[in-house]
């Protein structure tokens, strides 16, 4: 059998077209090589000038290892990223065992370096953008899902401690202890109110629960907030009725935000005591309207002008959800208004 030449000929454009694009591929991988050790060098000068110590910087190496990040220079610059990293920490220790000693003390190194970076969410900024700025004390209200019922339940709470990687929070009151605990998926919805901003909510897990030694729950942090209905400054008078001391006891007040749930109020006698979960009556007149208002204080908000109580609402009437709702499109109507 007799072999012959190909006898294609050979063609210098191909032959150009294949130098270059190796050229380019190998540029390219080069670029890709300084491009990352650029970040290395960059990520390690930027935990020196902030002030980490070793141990801080090796800490945060590590994690970075265990939580796959892609970009670890983004989590020194950006809050966003900080949060959702100090979030899959947070996921990690949940299936981790853990002592309560070690579980602070990782806490308390986060938060050092969350401050060096200058990464602080500031409750009052003029943009809240995660629930890492709830600070102690806020109140809060669960909703979670009734198995038993196809229903939304909820209760009041506040906030116990708010650290890197954790909401503690108290557990609900025992007449839904067991509604809540057949909530397998440990999911909730957490909602609060910025004053005279708007009402805010985020999706969240129960990662666990301990006595310390009352029992407290750790739940995540906010993926994201989502800023609800508005929170309109109004100036309303009223009239409180409250029980204390075997007495009831009447006493003017001015209602400064008001909506379908809640409301709050300052009282014109800045020396009356009154404590949290006391059950009020209020009378107020809108559109006309007198309308009787039952609820609880469920905060108390501590001013350099005076305390602010907040009250849910609680057995109302469906005409006065509709009063109710019908003076706020009102107001919020009256509001857009003035602003044009």
């Amino acid at each position: 059998m007799e072999i012959s030449d190909y006898g294609g000929g050979s063609s210098p454009l191909l032959v150009y077209l294949f130098i270059i694009t190796i050229t380019f591929l190998l540029l390219g991988f080069l670029a890709y090589i300084m491009w990352e050790i650029y970040k290395k060098v960059k990520f390690d000068k930027i935990c020196k000038l902030v002030g980490f110590t070793g141990e801080e910087t090796g800490l945060i190496k590590s994690f970075i290892k265990k939580t796959h990040i892609k970009d670890p220079l983004l989590i020194l610059i950006k809050k966003a990223n900080f949060d959702n990293f100090t979030n899959q920490i947070a996921h990690f220790f949940s299936n981790t065992e853990i002592s309560d000693e070690s579980l602070e003390k990782e806490e308390h190194t986060f938060g050092q370096m969350r401050e060096k970076l200058k990464l602080r969410h500031k409750f009052r900024t003029k943009k809240l953008l995660s629930s890492h700025a709830l600070t102690t004390g806020h109140p809060l209200t669960i909703k979670f899902y009734d198995k038993g019922t196809n229903n939304t339940l909820s209760y009041e709470t506040e906030v116990i401690e708010s650290n890197e990687f954790f909401l503690r929070i108290a557990p609900p009151p025992m007449e839904l202890q067991d509604d809540f605990m057949q909530n397998k998926k440990n999911s909730i919805e957490v909602v609060f109110i910025r004053e005279h901003d708007a009402e805010y909510h985020f999706d969240s897990i129960i990662y666990k629960s301990i006595k310390m030694p009352q029992e407290v729950l750790f739940i995540a942090h906010s993926k994201s907030l989502l800023k609800g209905a508005a929170q309109k400054s109004i100036n309303i008078p009223a009239s409180i009725i409250y029980h204390h001391n075997e007495t009831v006891n009447e006493l003017g007040a001015i209602i400064t935000i008001l909506d379908k749930d809640c409301c709050v109020f300052t009282l014109k006698k800045n020396t009356v005591k009154i404590e949290k979960d006391t059950s009020v009556l209020i009378n107020l007149t809108l559109n006309e309207k007198i309308l009787a208002l039952q609820g609880s204080i469920i905060n108390i908000i501590k001013r350099s002008s005076g305390k602010r109580f907040r009250m849910q609402f609680n057995n109302m009437k469906e005409d006065t959800k509709k009063d109710l709702l019908h003076f706020m499109i009102k107001n919020n109507s009256k509001k857009k208004k003035e602003k044009k």
